[in-house]
């Protein structure tokens, strides 16, 4: 569907995946401001990173992070906390799977290779090192898909806490 807002702006809906685009020429910035701040509500956030992300929403949903928490409920400290439209998943303070696009990525490591040799290593986002790629249907499995998260938590690092910087106090060098 096209639809003409003023002379100077051109909107796209595209209906299969809920995004809009606009291209827009302006003669000055009030124009543009004018025309484009109703316009800019109803915009919704997309990845146009690659080839098969493009009309994707860019977030995770809420209820499929709290279905995977549910499914981890044996893990001890589990939970999840939204990080950029994802989800980061955290065994008590290691951060050890991450929830892209609805689907789940744990940190890659010789254990979890070890526990699920058939694992596609793939990148959750562009730009970041391979995590171990965990497909919808293995989340049914709620024992094993503890233990995996389980054997990566042991086997990463202990978080070691940030020393605040002291402040300088006004007068002191």
């Amino acid at each position: 569907m096209l639809l003409t807002l003023a002379p100077l702006v051109e909107v796209v809906d595209y209906p299969v995946s809920g995004t809009t685009r606009f291209n827009a020429v302006f003669d000055s910035a009030l124009t543009a401001a004018a025309v484009l701040l109703p316009v800019l509500g109803r915009l919704k956030a997309t990845k146009l990173t690659g080839p098969n992300r493009i009309g994707r929403p860019m977030t995770s949903r809420k209820e499929t992070a709290d279905y995977l928490l549910e499914q981890l409920g044996h893990v001890e400290e589990i939970r999840a906390k939204r990080m950029f439209g994802e989800f980061g998943i955290y065994a008590g303070d290691k951060f050890v799977a991450v929830l892209c696009d609805d689907e789940l990525f744990i940190k890659a490591t010789a254990g979890g290779r070890a526990y699920f040799p058939e694992v596609i290593e793939r990148a959750p986002f562009p730009g970041a090192k391979p995590w171990l790629f965990v497909p919808g249907d293995r989340w049914e499995e709620r024992e094993w898909l503890c233990e995996f998260v389980e054997i990566t938590a042991r086997e990463l690092l202990p978080v070691v806490p940030k020393r605040r910087a002291r402040r300088l106090r006004p007068g002191s060098n």
